[in-house]
């Protein structure tokens, strides 16, 4: 099984123009059967008009979900995921902002159940806020949301997204109380890479976090020619073996209702 995120930036790349068909292209040749994207637009002028999920999911012949996160007039970035299996059900859930008359940009999760031979998992996409206080707080209502307050999920849980966060943060130690980042499961074999900015990436913020029912085999973020010019982030990828049946033996230790 191979998980795919990537903040696709309104598909705009460094030239300023929006182009969906290369994202796809990008997405195609790494050969993922699950997708997280972040920062899709879709219908709005800035960004040609297109739906940019349907556009993807469509070349590549895949399932999508998008979720409109914010929506202006120039704008509608949201959420998409893509599936190679069928989607059983999906949800979304604003995420809270504490800057509105700030102009902040909004922030959400989405859920989609995903099905495979093994059994259904859950597939968890978001992208939290550029500031700190706003984040944290952020993740404890994504927390609350997907069951993880107080425990490592007993549910096959794939979280994905740009969380804003590096390995020093509050964020990602929260995180990794909960689950396993995928990077570091895979080192010291594999040193993490960063994935922002695509063209001198020294910031290690888009991540996938995976439940104990996921053996982590492999990891890569995808940087080349036409990578560092399709997006401002890079694609991050992880293979994994599916075990539905949780093991005894994992995380340990998540205090109450801290992030």
């Amino acid at each position: 099984m191979r998980v795919l995120t990537y903040n696709v930036h309104g598909c705009v790349n460094a030239q300023r123009r929006a182009n969906p068909a290369t994202i796809a292209e990008i997405i195609g040749g790494i050969g993922a059967d699950y997708i997280a994207l972040q920062e899709v637009d879709a219908e709005k002028p800035f960004t040609n008009n297109v739906n940019q999920a349907r556009i993807i999911g469509e070349l590549i012949g895949m399932n999508y979900i998008y979720y409109p996160v914010e929506n202006t007039g120039l704008h509608a970035f949201g959420l998409a995921v893509l599936s190679r299996s069928p989607v059983k059900q999906h949800t979304f859930m604003p995420l809270p902002n504490l800057y509105p008359g700030l102009g902040m940009r909004k922030r959400g999760v989405m859920r989609a159940v995903c099905q495979t031979p093994q059994g259904k998992f859950h597939l968890i996409n978001t992208h939290l806020s550029v500031y700190k206080l706003e984040r944290t707080i952020q993740l404890k209502f994504l927390f609350r949301w997907l069951g993880l307050s107080t425990a490592p999920s007993n549910e096959p849980i794939i979280l994905c997204g740009d969380l804003n966060a590096g390995p020093s943060s509050l964020v990602y130690e929260a995180c990794s109380r909960r689950l396993k980042d995928v990077q570091y499961a895979l080192s010291p074999s594999r040193p993490p890479q960063s994935t922002f900015h695509a063209k001198r990436p020294v910031f290690r913020i888009d991540h996938i976090f995976v439940s104990d029912h996921f053996t982590p085999t492999g990891a890569d973020v995808v940087r080349n020619p036409q990578t560092v010019e399709a997006s401002d982030h890079l694609p991050l990828t992880a293979d994994f073996i599916y075990n539905p049946i949780r093991p005894r033996h994992g995380n340990q230790g998540c205090s109450g209702d801290n992030p």
